[in-house]
């Protein structure tokens, strides 16, 4: 979701089809988001303040999914302890 607003605000289609041809072709999978992850998501965030809700519903997927990485743009969420935390412009 979070990856379009911009793109959509500035009229940028194609970056919108591009990004939904990139995703395509990882090996991911979509969760639901169920109460397992929404009690994990509300444990972050009265953990880490500063966490947004969005974020701490990914980040509460990507822990009980057992990921082992959780890629981002968003510094602060280095501050997270409970997964490693990939900072793109780092990669």
């Amino acid at each position: 979701m979070e990856f379009g607003v911009k793109p959509e605000r500035d009229g940028r289609q194609e970056i919108i089809e591009k990004f939904e041809e990139f995703l395509t072709r990882l090996n991911f999978e979509v969760n639901p988001v169920d109460e397992r992850i929404a009690k994990k998501a509300y444990q972050l965030r009265a953990k880490y303040q500063f966490l947004k809700g969005m974020d701490s519903i990914q980040i509460a997927t990507a822990i009980l999914s057992n990921c082992n990485e959780f890629v981002t743009n968003d510094k602060k969420l280095k501050k997270i302890k409970e997964i490693s935390v990939i900072i793109i412009e780092e990669i």
